[in-house]
């Protein structure tokens, strides 16, 4: 028998994540080089990430924690030789001025910024552009203390979204390759524009055995691959590469169905113009994560955020509101009016912050626009 050829590729979260999304994607992306197009969120972001990196880096040179003073200047150097729209450098003006305030570099502890980690077939450490690099990964900012070890990876958007479980343990796997002696990884997304971070904690020696075997299992897939078929599914509405998707080429008129294959037929065509609508959507959420609201045709498009509490130790806080002098009666039965008042009162809050976990999110929002006054 004839043994099926293995393509020698090399691989990445990103690629794997695409390949998972859409064969066809990937084969875009990877090995026709196609380029996606320019888009604001992705010139944004990259310039941004760019520039918070840049900083650190200046204040690792000067063994400084902060360089507020100097901020300006270095941004200024990450926008020579780039073309940018005057309202895109405004928005990476911002959020960066919000990382700078932000931020101390911790210098005491930190082994690198953008610190590259690649692999060879051997899943042993070797040269970012060795022949037989196999694996590859980019670590936004990485500090050590022993046997421990934190990832920070920057969010530039508006949204506020949760971690992806395997990109995680892709990040601990991969420094646990570089440096064996990890025993613990903990893996922080920061959220510049909400100064606002997540922490996960993984422990390398126990808990990295299956994500090792599922990225070998994706590597190998893909590895093997020669058809790249396009697969429609939730993430079309996410594509940049929507208009070369044989699946949602020109969708025809029909006619009342008579049969299940013509009402298959009708369901996989609602499908796919409801993908054309998704897509409409995404360049809007794309366009508001980075610029922020708009007004159209009536609508108000942008980005809410809000904040809430969980896990709340309710005993204890009957407790402390009593010890504070607060009726609670008017609490135990809550409708939105009087819930709000236990925001809007500073006493409360300090209350609450002690019995009750707070979490931020976003999430896009379409409303009424206002009036003009």
């Amino acid at each position: 028998m004839e043994k099926k050829k293995t393509n020698k590729r090399q691989h990445s979260y990103s690629r794997l994540s695409t390949f998972a999304e859409c064969p066809l994607k990937y084969k875009l992306r990877y090995i026709d080089k196609v380029p996606a197009p320019r888009s604001r969120p992705l010139e944004v972001g990259g310039l941004i990430h760019d520039a918070a990196a840049a900083y650190a880096q200046e204040c690792i040179n000067q063994s400084k924690t902060h360089l507020y003073d100097e901020a300006d200047a270095i941004l200024d150097k990450v926008f020579e030789g780039s073309v940018i729209h005057p309202a895109w450098e405004k928005d990476v003006r911002a959020a960066y001025r919000q990382f700078v305030q932000q931020h101390e570099i911790p210098l005491d502890d930190l082994y690198g910024v953008e610190e590259k980690f690649s692999l060879n077939r051997n899943l042993k450490p070797c040269p970012w552009m060795a022949k037989d690099v196999y694996f590859r990964g980019v670590i936004d900012l990485l500090q050590v203390r022993g046997d421990y070890a934190k990832i920070t990876d920057y969010k530039s958007g508006y949204m506020i979204s949760s971690a992806d479980e395997f990109q995680l343990r892709v990040y601990a796997w991969g420094i646990k390759k570089l440096l064996p002696q990890i025993k613990q990884v903990e893996i922080s997304l920061d959220f510049i524009r909400h100064d606002w971070q997540t922490h996960s904690i993984i422990d390398a020696e126990k808990d990295l055995g299956d994500t090792e075997k599922e990225i070998l299992r994706r590597c190998g897939q893909i590895d093997r691959e020669e058809k790249f078929e396009p697969k429609m599914n939730e993430y079309c509405e996410y594509c940049t590469y929507h208009t070369q998707c044989p699946l949602l080429e020109n969708i025809p008129d029909m006619k009342n169905p008579e049969n299940e294959q013509q009402a298959r037929k009708i369901a996989e065509a609602y499908v796919a113009t409801s993908l054309k609508r998704k897509d409409l959507q995404k360049k809007l959420k794309a366009y508001v994560d980075t610029a922020g609201p708009i007004q159209a045709a009536g609508k108000q498009f942008g980005v809410s955020v809000s904040e809430r509490y969980t896990n709340v130790n309710v005993p204890q806080l009957i407790l402390d509101m009593t010890e504070h002098g607060v009726d609670i009666l008017p609490y135990l039965k809550l409708d939105m009016r009087s819930a709000k008042k236990l925001f809007e009162d500073e006493e409360l809050e300090k209350i609450l912050n002690l019995n009750a976990e707070k979490k931020k999110s976003t999430r896009f929002r379409e409303t009424k626009a206002p009036k003009d006054e």
